[in-house]
């Protein structure tokens, strides 16, 4: 066969091939629930629909490679219901009811072909618009906030001061306060296949409690996991993601906790406790207002729990540390006293702490900021034998700008 003939055919099949990667359906007809009937004509913003990792079923009968064994997430707007599989850009939408009411037409809305690049990453609703942020992909963990453009049927990505590589996992690690347009992330990872592991301890998890304020597009630091919430963190699986926090099974105990306030509440009614612990029954966990709903697929029925202050206890436990600058170690002081003479539009990232415009531009807080930063970094711990020249320079290499 003549050369040209042969690389015609061999580009003829790689089209082939990818068109049968990437077809899937553009359409599927599933049977309705209560529990879906419920979301569908809901009005309410409720997001992301949590669900017993023991009880999770698949609502779209894909059967495609490799999309079969993706996740398929649940995502609820005010107006729109979504099916989205987890770690891809395919995207299906709640169409109508047949005429009976016992099923569900959804079509794709999507023409993304790529995957892969976001598993585990976490999708949520901001101003009527899909949006998923972080998750791993391609040998490392990101960052990344990407929002779905409809009309153009494609997902771009969303710029953002900083990558926080969030991650969805079974413990309570997000709160997404859809109403102020907040996500808080409780601690994320840190790893790049990439690059060489100098320290030996692979993927790191970061504690930090991090604020991404979606309207500005801007992470800032909150503070630090509290060490009895650290401690327990790994035993703690989530239950819903509210309006008042996270509700979370916490070693068997029911708490709700509520980032706004930095509290947490115990529950109180021994029943309501009882319906949590028997959490692997249910398929569908997802809240409106202070209303938790709690749905089984094969159940004509929808349990549900109205939260008031009479049935939540407040404790003294806080979620996360807020750092006191004026209580840590002041041994560099000549080192910290640099910071001092920074312009006023300079900004450093200390021990894994934002600072923002009035806490750097305070001239009795930053040194004792400058000396933590050498303390605890690596890269400044190593310019203490020349700090006036060397520290100044890896700062500055770090700066952001900002007005004072």
């Amino acid at each position: 066969m003549h050369k040209l003939g042969i690389i015609f055919l061999q580009v003829f099949s790689l089209l082939i091939g990818n068109a049968a990667l990437f077809a899937q359906q553009p359409q599927y007809t599933v049977p309705s629930n209560p529990s879906l009937r419920r979301l569908i004509l809901s009005n309410e913003d409720i997001g992301f629909i949590n669900y017993s990792p023991s009880r999770y079923v698949k609502l779209l009968p894909i059967v495609d490679t490799p999309f079969l064994n993706y996740v398929q997430d649940l995502v609820k707007s005010k107006k729109d219901f979504f099916v989205y599989l987890n770690a891809s850009g395919i995207v299906y939408r709640f169409k109508n009811f047949n005429k009976t009411g016992d099923s569900l037409t959804f079509i794709r809305i999507d023409s993304t072909e790529h995957f892969g690049y976001n598993i585990d990453c976490y999708p949520f609703i901001y101003k009527n618009t899909l949006y998923n942020i972080g998750g791993y992909g391609f040998w490392r963990w990101t960052g990344h906030l990407r929002v779905f453009r409809e009309p153009l049927k494609q997902w771009d990505i969303a710029k953002v001061n900083r990558e926080v590589p969030v991650i969805r996992i079974a413990r309570p690690s997000i709160w997404y306060n859809s109403k102020d347009g907040k996500l808080i992330t409780l601690n994320h990872l840190d790893g790049n296949e990439a690059e060489k592991d100098v320290e030996g301890l692979g993927v790191k998890q970061i504690d930090s409690v991090m604020m991404l304020d979606l309207e500005k597009r801007d992470w800032t630091t909150l503070g630090k996991l509290d060490p009895a919430v650290a401690k327990n963190f790994s035993l703690t699986t989530l239950i819903a993601n509210t309006n008042m926090g996270l509700f979370v099974n916490n070693n068997s105990n029911v708490e709700l906790w509520n980032l706004e306030e930095n509290k947490i509440y115990r529950l109180k009614d021994a029943s309501y406790a009882q319906i949590f612990n028997a959490l692997n029954w249910y398929n569908y966990i997802w809240s409106e207002d202070s209303t938790l709903y709690l749905g089984n697929k094969n159940i004509l029925k929808i349990d549900s729990i109205v939260f008031t202050t009479k049935n939540l206890i407040p404790t003294e436990k806080k979620i996360y540390a807020v750092p006191s600058f004026y209580d840590l170690n002041k041994k560099n002081i000549a080192t910290a006293a640099l910071l001092t003479s920074m312009t006023d539009r300079e900004e450093a990232y200390l021990y894994g702490f934002e600072l923002d415009a009035t806490t750097a531009c305070d001239s009795d807080t930053a040194p004792v900021l400058m000396d933590v930063a050498v303390d605890t970094s690596p890269s400044l711990k190593s310019t203490q034998n020349h700090p006036q020249i060397d520290t100044f320079a890896i700062l500055s290499d770090m700066h952001g700008r900002m007005h004072c």
